[in-house]
Order: C-alpha cells, then structure tokens, then sequence
C-alpha cells in the first residue's frame, strides 16, 4: 500500500527468515528510494516556485498597469531573465537524469591539456572584465578516456563556480601523476565551512549568497553535475576549504594508457 517502512518481524532462524530478510531489505531500498523522490521533486517544486511567481506578477503588471514601452520592456526584461533561469535548470536536471540512469558514455582519447588551455582562452576576457587575475600551469599532452561535451560542461562549471566566488584571483592546474592526473582549480574567496563543504554536492544547494560576488545565482545544480560526470569517467573530486581561505577543487582521473 506504499507504506515503506513497515518490517517483517520477528524473524526466524530458517529459510523462511532468509525470505523476511529479503524482504526487510527490499523495503528499505524503496523507502530510500521513495525519500530521494519525494526530495527531488519538493527541491523541483521549491526552485520553480519563485520565478514563476515573479513571472506572473511582471505579467499581470505589464498588462495592467503599464503606461508606455519603457514600464513594458522592463517587465518583459524580467520575464525573460526568470524564464531563462528556468531553462537552464530544466535543462541541467534533464542532463543529470541522463547521466544517472548510467548510459553508456562514448569515450575516446582526449588531449585535456589543449582542452583546459582552450577553456581557459575561453575565460580570458570574462576575467579580465571583471579584474580576476588568471594564473594556470597546465603539464603537455596529457590524454584521458573521456566525453568531450561533458568534459568541457566540467571545465566551465568549475571555472563558472571559481568565479562567482573568488575574490580576485583564479588559479589551474593540470598535472600527471602517475597513472592519473589532477586538475586544481582554486579561488582566492571567502571558502567553504566545514558544514557546507558536506552539502555542496546535493542537488540545489547553494552556499550563503553573501559568499558570492555574482548577482545572478545559479540553481544549485553545477557541483551535483560535475560530480557526476567525473563518476562517468571513473574519477574522483573532492574540495580543500576553510573559511576566508578560498577553496580548491580536486579532480582526479585516469590517464589514457594507450
């Protein structure tokens, strides 16, 4: 009847208890399964919530109460700037779906040195414009096994993430060791507690805004992603931070042996 938590007790010592036990077990994973649903979808719920509701108020506003062109295309600027915050949010929980239903990646041979320098080109006149001071050691020819879109979704959500936080500085690194390689990246912000540094990976969690130098936040799901794609591609990540310290993010992954 969907009541998950309900357990066969007690259980005897015989065939029939190893049957009981089977069971217990399976209920529990539905239960397990049944909470992360029903989180999901409240988060979902949550972070929809508010755009929708500021989309509706701009809407009836403009509609209502605006006099000229100006009063209309600030409205409509809102709208826009909340149906593209919804859209990215759709789109990055469709690819997180897609990553944790554990399709099969297609995976070639990538040059992640060109690739990291690259991004960072990339980056150069984003930083400059808002005065970060770009600092990077990357080591040559370093080759992994990987998905080129998703490796680049990593590098930006690392580098986006840097960014909103830092101070004035962002600092990368790319180098082999042994049989792997570890990319850094760091930041000069005000760094993550203890406390948070154990929640950033859930989906929409979002450190205290006051932490971050960007006015647009993001919807909480960038870290949850980029754990993900590095499970992909049988790597680890992990975050060294103490408050007024910056953070570093540590992405560790194979080399490509052939």
């Amino acid at each position: 009847q969907g009541d998950f938590s309900q357990r066969i007790t007690p259980i005897p010592q015989d065939e029939i208890g190893d049957l009981c036990k089977a069971v217990n077990d399976m209920a529990s994973a539905l239960s397990e399964t049944e909470a992360m649903k029903n989180e999901f979808i409240s988060s979902v719920s949550h972070e929809l919530r508010t755009p929708l509701t500021v989309i509706l108020s701009e809407s009836e506003y403009g509609q209502t109460y605006a006099d000229n062109l100006a009063d209309a295309k600030e409205s409509n600027a809102i709208i826009h700037r909340q149906a593209q915050q919804m859209k990215a949010m759709v789109e990055q929980i469709l690819e997180l779906s897609r990553l944790e239903s554990h399709e099969e990646l297609s995976l070639v041979s990538l040059n992640l040195s060109n690739l990291t320098k690259q991004k960072l080109q990339d980056y150069q006149q984003l930083l400059a414009d808002k005065a970060i001071q770009l600092n990077s050691d990357i080591d040559e020819n370093l080759h992994i096994s990987g998905n080129e879109l998703l490796i680049n979704r990593l590098l930006d959500n690392l580098l986006s993430n840097a960014m909103k936080f830092t101070k004035s500085q962002i600092e990368v690194t790319l180098k082999a060791q042994g049989k792997k390689c570890q990319l850094v990246v760091a930041d000069n912000g005000l760094g993550i507690s203890k406390t948070e540094q154990e929640k950033i990976w859930q989906k929409f969690y979002q450190v205290d805004a006051a932490r971050s130098k960007s006015e647009q936040q993001g919807v909480g799901l960038g870290l949850s992603l980029v754990q993900e794609i590095i499970r992909q591609h049988h790597g680890r990540i992990e975050v060294v931070s103490s408050e007024n310290q910056g953070a570093r993010f540590i992405v560790t992954i194979p080399l490509r042996t052939n």
